[in-house]
């Protein structure tokens, strides 16, 4: 038996992948579509296809918003994918220890940071 508008063997199909797979597949397509986007309004202006002032301007619009849209979808996407492989051990421990090191100097400057405001904000009450 299928599922939602799919027939079994696409049901089949598409549970066939990783997760991993398909968070791959989905960086690799999201850079491809933002720069074939790209690529398209920059041919569209240059050839002169877009020859007035306000169709230039509505590829513009439409590709700034297109590529914003994209951009939030890709660092999503990487984010999941980043998080997914710390979870499941793919980085090397050195690695692993980097990423530590450098989140363990963040919050200690942010930590630094709170201190410093909190006791300034004691030091003008004591006043």
């Amino acid at each position: 038996m299928g599922d939602y508008i799919y027939p079994e063997w696409a049901v089949k199909m598409l549970k066939a992948p990783s997760e991993r797979t398909q968070m791959e597949s989905s960086l690799v397509g999201i850079t491809i579509m933002m720069l074939g986007s790209l690529g398209i309004a920059i041919f569209m202006i240059a050839s002169g296809i877009a020859n007035t002032f306000w169709f230039k301007f509505l590829i513009c619009a439409s590709e700034l918003g297109l590529l914003s849209f994209q951009f939030s979808m890709l660092s999503t996407m990487y984010q999941t994918y980043h998080n997914y492989k710390l979870e499941t051990g793919c980085y090397p421990f050195d690695y692993k220890l980097k990423m530590k090191m450098d989140n363990a100097k963040v919050l200690k400057e942010e930590l630094s940071e709170m201190i410093d405001s909190i006791e300034l904000k004691q030091e003008v009450k004591k006043c």
